[in-house]
């Protein structure tokens, strides 16, 4: 819908304009600061260290009325690690099949990972991909073109006032 010169629009859909738009400013904002994160993890260290202690837990899945249940296992390892003089501790839970992979697992006992720099506490087991960054992205050209249909189906309602 077009207005013509020196049409007014109305005010409900100008604050729709005015929402699309924050809501447009803050996922650009998520997206550079992700963009930043994935650029910036690229480059952190990595350290490998050997777990203080590797336990098996049990995890059992049920669903309300019916009658099987499922479960795995996971292999909870703890930690602990030195940055600049500070020590550092963390937990990592890692999917196993069964008892005897977690035996295994615990001869080896050590886990590798990427810190940060700047805050040795934050880690990742891998940087990230650019999948954030581009869900990010579509999420912008969804939320837009919802907001647009939107936005032009109010101003036909509101009879282009």
């Amino acid at each position: 819908m077009e207005l013509s010169e020196g049409a007014a629009m109305h005010p409900l859909v100008m604050g729709a304009w005015g929402a699309l738009l924050l809501v447009n400013a803050f996922l650009l904002y998520l997206a550079a600061r992700r963009f930043r994160h994935y650029q910036s993890a690229r480059t952190w260290p990595r350290i490998e260290v050997r777990a203080d202690s590797v336990e098996l837990q049990r995890v059992i899945h049920s669903r309300d009325q019916l009658p099987v249940s499922q479960q795995h296992y996971e292999a909870i390892f703890t930690y602990r690690y030195q940055v600049q003089g500070r020590e550092y501790a963390r937990q990592t839970v890692v999917p196993v099949s069964d008892r005897a992979q977690v035996e295994a697992l615990k001869s080896e006992a050590k886990i590798a990972f990427h810190y940060n720099p700047h805050d040795p506490a934050e880690t990742l087991e891998q940087p990230p991909g650019p999948k954030p960054l581009m869900l990010t992205i579509i999420g912008i050209l969804v939320v837009n073109g919802m907001g647009t249909g939107f936005i032009h189906s109010l101003a036909a309602f509101l009879g282009g006032q």
